[in-house]
């Protein structure tokens, strides 16, 4: 059996071709300095799991202007896996609000383009993609291999009739070669 990471064990109980996927999608990567040595893998750098988030502040409601565009590199350059996903829609400030956090959330638009823009991965709304309340425990999350050379453009819409800020979290496994 090939070398599986320890943080991936918890799939090897029920898909080991996954946990053997996601084990040589982050150790193969050109970032690792062994990447080339698989024998070397099980004494060598380790995968870490890292929160990356990204805020979008003060989206207008205004049609026309109420759409922001940004590239995102979760990870620096290195492969990772998107392991949840979470998210916040709350009224611009925050002083005061007259709804739950992610009551606003089935109202902002989500699309995520693999960078070269020919690759529509999500679009929807940020409550189908990141749902309204953390994964649910004792259950693999489903994964999103995310190649880390290539950004991804997120394109956020405020639908809503207030202008909003929105927090998206992302869980990710990266691994830590020190650099």
């Amino acid at each position: 059996m090939a070398f599986i990471d320890p943080m991936f064990y918890g799939y090897a109980s029920t898909d080991p071709g996954l946990a053997e996927a996601m084990t040589r999608w982050l150790y193969e990567d050109p970032a690792n300095p062994i990447f080339d040595k698989p024998s070397l893998w099980p004494k060598g750098p380790r995968v870490q799991y890292v929160n990356r988030t990204e805020s979008f502040l003060n989206v207008p409601f205004t049609p026309g202007t109420n759409e922001i565009s940004r590239n995102v590199l979760l990870t620096g350059g290195k492969n990772a896996i998107v392991l949840s996903r979470a998210a916040v829609v709350r009224e611009a400030g925050g002083a005061t609000t007259r709804q739950l956090a992610n009551e606003a959330s089935s109202f902002i638009q989500y699309e995520e383009k693999i960078d070269f823009g020919s690759v529509s991965v999500f679009n929807s709304r940020v409550s189908a993609v990141f749902g309204t309340v953390p994964a649910i425990p004792y259950v693999n999350p489903d994964t999103d291999f995310w190649y880390g050379r290539m950004p991804r453009q997120i394109t956020v819409t405020n639908d809503f009739s207030v202008e909003v800020d929105i927090f998206l979290s992302w869980l990710v496994a990266v691994i830590d070669t020190g650099r």
